[in-house]
């Protein structure tokens, strides 16, 4: 049994190795498009920023004041907007955040009042809600500290009688020229800031460059776009490497392995073996790859290494079932787009519905896709994902006996 598996992957190897231009261009067809997604998927991060909206019902100096600094900062993209219309935005993941400055913002601010100054609306996901919290936290706690204390200079003039006489002796009120030193305490960096550095992916060539990111969030939040797109375009790869089998079984190979004493079982794993390895290498390379274009700044673990494997390994066991069940390469093509689309978009690689409708939630756990990103973004799936794996093999090997 083990000679024709031998055998089988001797011929395979074979095969491949007589067409190295058509082998090469497949293999980089996956790192090439994911180089240059992530790095279009960088350049809008660093060019325009996370998306959000702000609503302001307060309307007064404090909330534009705000709205206006956090605008500057690097890492957002502030867009204005009524509620009904920042709610809809956020639904259909145009945006990644709302923020709404409620009546009376200024005056609690005024009063030392911190408490429902602002209501933060996200997905549950997400994986920037934390940076984008702190990025208004810090401006909010910037007014704040200015005005509380503005009132404890005023308060203590006004016990010491001064207060009259320091009015008196300038043009500014007292009030506002404390606020405004102590506002001048924040600059040029602000006291309670988050340092943004645009990555270097050279940095370790030459002479190292110190990269100091207080917050992952923006990466792990490109991070999980771009697996989402690496793990569509891994399955077409392996659905397209399958045809090798639907072409045996229309010759009929397949068939006449019966009337010889070797198995099917072992032919067809056999010739597997190689597009398995290639796919993995190419795979694994693109994965890598991705890390290393964000200077690792989300550390490339053990526990995703295997989140990884175990998610290609239900992706090929998925395209092998799809190869048998097809009987041309027509059918193939076509059926095998299908099920990469749909797959694809329930599983939430390219957009996570079920964010919004609790049934595609359910249905993206039938996906490896949807396994996967769960995974990565929440760890500890990898199980489900070897479950997958037995599934589409117990579906494989009961049609194999069917048509064999």
């Amino acid at each position: 049994m083990w000679n024709i598996f031998f055998s089988s992957v001797s011929l395979r190897w074979k095969w491949w190795a007589k067409r190295p231009l058509e082998v090469s261009v497949l293999f980089l067809i996956v790192p090439l498009a994911m180089f240059l997604l992530t790095t279009i998927i960088q350049g809008v991060g660093q060019k325009d920023g996370i998306p959000i909206v702000v609503v302001d019902k307060d309307q007064s100096n404090y909330s534009q004041l705000v709205i206006e600094r956090v605008a500057e900062h690097p890492i957002v993209s502030v867009e204005r907007s009524d509620e009904e219309e920042a709610i809809r935005l956020l639904q259909t993941q145009k945006v990644e955040a709302v923020f709404i400055f409620n009546e009376g913002f200024m005056e609690k601010l005024h009063q030392a009042d911190r408490k429902q100054l602002l209501e933060m609306l996200h997905t549950p996901s997400s994986l920037v809600a934390g940076l984008l919290t702190e990025v208004f936290t810090s401006e909010v706690n910037r007014l704040a500290s200015n005005s509380q204390a503005a009132h404890y200079v005023s308060r203590k003039y006004e016990e010491l009688g001064l207060i009259e006489i320091e009015e008196k002796r300038h043009e500014t009120s007292l009030w506002q020229e404390s606020w405004e030193h102590t506002d001048s305490y924040w600059e040029p960096e602000p006291l309670m800031s988050i340092r943004y550095f645009e990555l270097d992916r050279f940095s370790h060539i030459g002479q190292r460059n110190q990269i100091e990111i207080e917050n992952g969030g923006l990466v792990r939040y490109e991070l999980q776009l771009l697996m989402g797109w690496l793990s569509a375009l891994l399955l077409f790869v392996l659905i397209f490497v399958a045809q090798w089998l639907v072409e045996e079984k229309q010759n009929g190979i397949l068939k006449r392995l019966k009337s010889t004493a070797a198995s099917p079982f072992f032919y067809v794993i056999g010739h597997s073996f190689p597009a398995f390895i290639f796919a993995f290498i190419q795979g694994g390379f693109t994965f890598v790859m991705i890390f290393w274009l964000y200077d690792f700044v989300v550390p490339l673990t053990l526990e995703l290494l295997i989140l990884f494997f175990m998610y290609f390994a239900a992706a090929f066991s998925l395209s092998l079932c799809i190869a048998i069940f097809v009987k041309t390469t027509g059918q193939l093509q076509a059926v095998g787009i299908f099920i990469v689309l749909l797959t694809s978009l329930v599983g939430g690689s390219f957009i996570d519905l079920g964010e919004w409708i609790s049934f595609f939630k359910w249905l993206s756990y039938g996906t490896p896709q949807g396994w996967f990103l769960h995974g990565f973004r929440e760890g500890a799936f990898e199980p489900a994902l070897f479950g997958f794996v037995l599934l589409f093999s117990f579906f494989s090997i009961g049609r194999w006996r069917k048509q064999l």
